[in-house]
């Protein structure tokens, strides 16, 4: 009985583990603007995993096109990562205004990035989720805050530089959307 659960459980792992592969193949060729019969097989796959996996991040960048709106249309929750730079927060609400559409019900989150002062983080945060709610009816909560990661500070994503602030940042981020996604299950 034992062996037979064991192998139900590797027949499983391994048919997961397929999916992924075939799903990591898919995201990787996938470009911001493929649209159609690509972007339907990439969403097949990734409602694939779901029984799989808790939660599935893509980061589709800085676009708004079909790529990026499919996957806001599929998603339970949107977060977007933004700095303190006035074209970066106006970019932020631009795609929160175009890609939520009026839709109020999906549950969006920002990160700052690059913010090295956390009151200034939670000042722009605020500005950012008042505009969104008094011009577009929509609530956007915060998940915090990462500081400008000195050891990538030329490169414009994120950096998890191990142990480092960002890192932990990250990590307060993750858990603190953890913590809304189960709130809200």
């Amino acid at each position: 009985m034992m062996e037979s659960e064991l192998s139900r459980v590797t027949d499983e792992l391994a048919l997961a583990e397929r999916r992924v592969a075939s799903s990591r193949a898919l995201l990787g060729s996938t470009a911001s603007t493929t649209g159609g019969t690509e972007l339907d097989r990439l969403m097949v796959e990734l409602e694939c995993l779901t029984p799989h996996a808790d939660v599935i991040v893509i980061d589709t960048g800085a676009t708004r096109g079909g790529f990026a709106g499919r996957c806001w249309q599929a998603a339970r929750a949107v977060c977007l990562v933004t700095t303190p730079a006035d074209a970066a927060m106006l970019e932020c609400y631009t795609t929160i205004k175009m890609l939520s559409a009026g839709d109020t019900s999906l549950p969006l989150y920002t990160i700052i990035n690059r913010a090295d002062e956390v009151p200034a983080a939670q000042d722009i945060h605020a500005r950012l989720a008042a505009t969104c709610q008094r011009f577009l009816g929509v609530t956007v909560s915060s998940l915090g805050s990462m500081p400008t990661c000195d050891a990538l500070s030329d490169r414009f994503e994120p950096c998890s530089a191990a142990g480092g602030d960002a890192a932990r940042g990250f990590d307060r981020a993750a858990e603190a959307l953890w913590a809304q996604m189960q709130a809200g299950a």
